[in-house]
């Protein structure tokens, strides 16, 4: 598949989001940039980043921001933007300005960029071998092995650091909005290589910016990675931003350049937030109905779909500049259990995941992906092992993400990845059920993980791994491994610490525009459109109310939403949000509708109370009922007798907008099921691919 940026940032805010957060994409940058300069020691040298053997290679042949780095003799990197000169030897192949923004004229050939400070200098070769193509022609050179000169001056307190990746979500009893010095001391000190956040952390643009500039700003030596669980549909941190209808959605639309853009949408937003990593895409195939944390996370119950969907979604992520994280090793999607408050097991063998689960993960590494995030559970034909739990007189099988035969035997070196391996959250039951939390700790780095996310008590834990590693309990070479694959990522992906901090006014600046950008609303609505699926039609769609009929629509979730979508058409639409009890006052506004839409109240099937009254309006066929699922499509099993019903699959309100401008006539139903929709005894009701 052919990869190109679907969106022509003009503006001056837009051009210096490159400046901050992307060195390596195609950005412009502005003269007015204002800093905040950092206070550092002196330099020994100036590097290009491009020079490093971590970062691209190969640019599209129209411009590329490149990146000057000072080195210290700590070994630690800074970028630079103030007092350098940047030249290129040959402006008939690229020019250069005074900010190192990097044009590609028409002329093939090569060309030599130098940059100073005055004192130290560095110089990139480029060559432009056709129309579309810049590559970066490097000499091996010891001073560019940056790394292993940080590895060499770094401590174990240091290193174990890095692998460290906590949540300060409701810290110390209220919102973690703002940086306090107490965890600003807590990152130097500890020397912490990322925080995750979480929505009670993302309240608005500018408080998001202010946070994370902050972060970054305290962490001086090697730069944060800034992440949250951002996958689009159920799982979105973000209040403001594109809401883009999630995984399923994609799936049901066949359109893998949707789920690229829908990748390179939310990393635009999310790096104009300052946030440089998004655990997402979940690339589980989800072919258990009763699935109760996955469901419309994934893009459906075929591997191949999945796998497809999956990698167009990293690749236009990662083209964005953010580091993907495939997620959840080796599959979470044909579980009956939460990790989050249990342990699943999964009791079949490497045939069937061969041919199911596998799939999408073995395409995410052959396309690349950045990081693989490792599940909490257990597959006893995979992993045998046994140990003791913390509840009495039980013993368990030890999880993928406490497993060696799991992590290094089969993702490392049978599927062959050398990327950044990352623990599902440390604070999940599927492990704080059964293990102590340095305990656990120590045996994911054992097993291969390179970041242990969300320890419980991240002082606790990084002195117990210390301590570890002193005893030789975590091999130092172990060690070294993880942090090497941390810095790597960090590398190819820009985030350094900084000698010179945008101002940040600018900043939020950058992520208002990008956040409210037209352009990613349409890719929103594009998604939203080709998704919803008519599953059943008994000759009631499309409607063509008259004035003086009411529709009613029914249900304890989203009613406003979707009545406000629905009067867009007829005017005459109400609402009626239901609780556990059906009040007479109720009951007279749905005798008086002419037609009822509803909207069931399940995540996973089953019949709960309001789903219990839903169901008798259907079966007394009195009048018209559409049943819209705005969530799982699998309903419809426990809702077999209703005559017309429509996957939504979410709740974005473009998903609101695109159901009603189908069942009003006004756009075609396009989404194809991405999962089989089976009756109460496993017989097929409407297999994968149906919709009218």
């Amino acid at each position: 598949m052919k990869r190109k940026h679907i969106f022509a940032y003009t503006s001056v805010s837009l051009i210096l989001l490159a400046c901050f957060f992307i060195p390596f994409l195609s950005k412009d940058r502005a003269d007015t940039m204002r800093t905040t300069t950092v206070s550092t020691t002196h330099p020994t040298d100036l590097l290009l980043a491009q020079n490093l053997p971590e970062t691209p290679k190969t640019y599209p042949a129209t411009q590329i921001q490149l990146q000057a780095l000072h080195t210290y003799a700590d070994g630690r990197l800074s970028k630079v933007q103030a007092n350098i000169s940047w030249s290129s030897s040959n402006p008939l192949v690229a020019t250069v300005t005074r900010e190192g923004l990097l044009t590609i004229q028409d002329k093939l050939g090569q060309t030599v960029v130098l940059v100073s400070d005055g004192t130290y200098h560095d110089r990139l070769v480029l060559e432009k071998t056709d129309k579309n193509t810049v590559k970066v022609i490097t000499e091996p050179q010891a001073k560019y092995d940056v790394i292993s000169r940080l590895l060499a001056t770094m401590s174990v307190a240091d290193k174990v650091g890095q692998t460290l990746m906590p949540s300060f979500s409701m810290y110390g009893g209220k919102p973690f909005q703002e940086l306090t010095p107490e965890i600003a001391n807590m990152i130097k000190r500890l020397q912490l290589g990322g925080i995750i956040l979480f929505k009670d952390s993302l309240n608005e643009t500018k408080q998001i910016v202010q946070l994370t500039t902050a972060l970054q700003q305290s962490q001086h030596k090697f730069g944060l990675l800034i992440g949250t669980d951002q996958e689009g549909g159920i799982v979105s941190r973000l209040k403001q931003g594109t809401n883009m209808p999630g995984n399923m959605a994609l799936g049901a639309t066949r359109n893998p350049k949707l789920a690229y853009q829908a990748g390179q949408v939310m990393a635009d937003e999310l790096l104009s937030l300052g946030i440089n990593l998004d655990f997402a895409p979940t690339i589980d195939v989800n072919n258990n109905s009763k699935n109760p944390v996955i469901g419309v996370r994934s893009y459906g119950e075929s591997p191949q779909l999945v796998a497809e969907m999956g990698t167009s979604f990293i690749a236009g992520m990662q083209d964005a500049g953010v580091v993907a994280s495939a997620k959840h090793f080796p599959g979470h999607g044909n579980t009956s259990v939460d990790s989050h408050v249990g342990l699943p097991v999964i009791s079949y063998g490497k045939k069937q995941l061969e041919q199911v689960e596998f799939i999408p993960f073995r395409q995410a590494i052959k396309q690349g992906v950045d990081s693989v995030l490792v599940a909490h559970i257990a597959f006893p034909q995979l992993e045998p092992t046994k140990v003791e739990s913390h509840q009495k007189d039980k013993s368990i099988y030890l999880p993928a993400t406490l497993s060696p035969k799991l992590v290094q035997g089969l993702l490392r070196k049978e599927f062959g990845y050398d990327g950044l391996v990352i623990t599902d959250a440390m604070d999940m039951g599927g492990i704080t059920q059964h293990f102590e939390t340095v305990d656990a700790s120590i045996r994911a780095m054992n097993a291969g993980a390179d970041i242990i996310l969300m320890p419980p008590d991240v002082e606790k834990v990084s002195l117990g791994m210390q301590k570890a590693v002193m005893s030789g309990t975590i091999k130092k070479e172990r060690l070294d491994e993880a942090v090497r694959r941390i810095l790597t990522v960090k590398m190819r992906r820009g985030i350094f610490a900084q000698e010179q901090m945008p101002h940040v006014p600018i900043l939020q600046q950058i992520a208002e525009k990008s956040i409210t950008s037209p352009a990613h609303k349409q890719v929103e609505r594009a998604i939203a459109e080709q998704s919803i699926t008519v599953v059943k039609n008994d000759r009631i769609l499309p409607l063509h109310p008259s004035p003086e009929q009411r529709i009613a629509v029914i249900g304890s979730r989203y009613t406003s939403e979707m009545t406000r979508a629905f009067q867009k058409y007829h005017q005459n639409t109400v609402a009626i949000k239901l609780n556990h009890v059906l009040k007479a006052e109720q009951q007279q506004q749905i005798d008086r509708a002419d037609i009822l839409m509803v909207l069931p109240d399940s995540f996973a099937g089953g019949l709960q109370p309001v789903n219990q009254l839903i169901k008798k309006l259907i079966d007394q066929k009195q009048k018209p009922v559409i049943m819209i699922s705005t969530r799982n499509p699998y309903q419809l099993t426990d809702f077999q007798k209703v005559p017309t019903y429509v996957a939504q699959y979410g709740n974005a309100d473009a998903s609101f907008q695109a159901t009603a401008a189908i069942l009003f006539g006004e756009g075609k139903s396009k989404g194809k099921l991405p999962v089989t929709i089976y009756d109460t005894k496993g017989n097929i009701l409407y297999p994968y691919g149906h919709g009218l």
